[in-house]
């Protein structure tokens, strides 16, 4: 069987951030460590990296032959060292630049819309300075009535 739209969206968008690399244009190579849903701590050897989640889906019966989805995502941005603040600007930049490509490409054709929410940013400085933005957005997107696997255009 196929996977959700929902899984789908997520893989879309975790692929558009494995292409930040200098290679392809990027300030940073933080597209080398991309995590899904990343279950233990962060070591400082392993930053900078990005974690995805899916955290919250809400959805709306339109009537009839449709339901109408909100699906937030958030990315984590995990930097550290002396220039930890600096270094989390340059990959925030790099993540909203290869989202706009994501948003232009409708998530590969599988959303309607995607709406920035903002970043929130909170810094450690303890053993070593450690930064943690958290970026969210909401991807929208449509399916049948309760038929998670097929986009509905309508």
């Amino acid at each position: 069987m196929a996977d959700s739209i929902r899984k789908q969206i997520v893989a879309a968008v975790i692929t558009q951030l494995e292409t930040i690399t200098t290679v392809n244009g990027y300030n940073t190579d933080v597209g080398n460590s991309v995590y899904e849903w990343r279950e233990y701590p962060v070591d400082e050897s392993e930053t900078p990296c990005l974690i995805v989640a899916d955290t919250e889906c809400e959805t709306v019966d339109e009537g009839g032959d449709i339901h109408d989805h909100r699906l937030t995502i958030e990315i984590g941005i995990e930097v550290s060292g002396s220039s930890s603040a600096g270094d989390m600007r340059n990959v925030l930049a790099d993540l909203n630049k290869a989202v706009g490509v994501g948003v232009e490409e409708n998530w590969s054709n599988l959303a309607y819309n995607t709406e920035p929410v903002g970043d929130s940013t909170d810094m450690e400085h303890k053993e070593r300075i450690f930064s943690d933005t958290i970026f969210q957005l909401v991807i929208c997107f449509r399916t049948p009535a309760w038929n998670p696997y097929a986009v509905s255009l309508a």
